[in-house]
């Protein structure tokens, strides 16, 4: 866990995750929507919010169990301090319930309507 400061607002940000995890998880965010935005839509299986290719891009995304615990612990040893961005966006999916199995099934549907086509 480290508290980086950043250069112009000074303030302190949780980095938990191994920097070239959280850099390819930056870069993933870059193709998709906000993350509240992605949150509602997995719960509700909205098509118009994430392509196909934007949940097989989340799917390579999904937190390991002990992405999920370092988050959690640094959380809890450093309440007042936010989330680097990398470490929010796995806190929020790992927030809904099945994640794994619900992308998956989302993408087998997509991908079956296509073939029905």
């Amino acid at each position: 866990v480290s508290l980086q400061k950043g250069p112009e607002t000074k303030k302190s940000v949780l980095l938990v995750l191994d920097p070239k995890r959280s850099n390819a998880i930056n870069i993933g965010m870059t193709v998709l929507p906000a993350v509240h935005v992605i949150k509602a839509a997995i719960l509700s299986f909205d098509e118009f919010a994430i392509s196909k290719e934007g949940i097989e891009k989340i799917l390579t995304m999904v937190p390991t169990e002990e992405e999920k615990l370092k988050i959690q612990e640094a959380q809890l040893a450093n309440p007042d301090v936010p989330l680097g961005t990398a470490e929010h966006f796995l806190s929020s999916l790992a927030s809904i319930s099945a994640l794994t199995p619900r992308l998956q099934l989302w993408a087998f549907k997509l991908n079956y309507e296509a073939l029905e086509k």
